[in-house]
């Protein structure tokens, strides 16, 4: 029986997608940390109302994050 490889790539983890979001919400925000911050702590109603902040906790979340974050970027 073969073990499958896991490529962080195609498969990040939490923490490497979490950090991905974070810099993506500082790029969104034109680097003002403050405003990345208040975005992050913000309830977003796309996201059931809940804060990204907390959504980061798990990989779905950070997920459901990450994608938002692809929609509002495009």
């Amino acid at each position: 029986m073969k073990r499958e490889m896991t490529n962080i790539k195609t498969r990040p983890s939490k923490a490497a997608l979490a950090l991905e979001v974070r810099r993506q919400v500082l790029s969104l925000n034109d680097g003002d940390m403050t405003a990345a911050a208040e975005w992050l702590s913000t309830p977003i109603p796309s996201l059931g109302n809940r804060r990204p902040r907390t959504l980061l906790r798990t990989l779905d979340g950070a997920r459901k994050v990450h994608n938002l974050i692809s929609r509002i970027s495009n």
